[in-house]
């Protein structure tokens, strides 16, 4: 049995699309360049998403969970390997992690 969406498509690829862009907007906040107005709503999304991910795990696998999340969302599902690159938490567990950090992306975003 499949397990029931909990984004619509288009707001689960905006939600990826911030993570995507993450790196970018805080380089850019770093260099004093100028930025959109959106920027900085986008970077706070994405960082208070983080702060709800592996609460109950110790800090260093925590900071490992998040990195993995926020590396599946930059690479499309044919690059990453979940085997490959996690052993912290199961492969179910994972991907409940992610589907969360992107609900909580767009419920900060206010698209849910």
């Amino acid at each position: 049995m499949s397990r029931p969406k909990l984004l619509f498509d288009d707001v689960k690829e905006i939600c990826i699309q911030m993570v995507r862009g993450y790196d970018r907007r805080i380089s850019a906040r770093a260099n004093g360049l100028e930025m959109a107005p959106f920027d900085p709503v986008a970077i706070q999304a994405v960082e208070e998403a983080q702060l709800c991910i592996g609460f109950d795990l110790p800090v260093s696998e925590r900071d490992n969970l998040i990195d993995e999340i926020m590396l599946s969302c930059k690479l499309d599902r044919h690059n990453f390997s979940i085997e490959k690159h996690l052993s912290i938490v199961s492969k179910s567990e994972f991907f409940n992690q992610r589907n969360q950090f992107l609900m909580n992306i767009a419920r900060y975003l206010q698209l849910i």
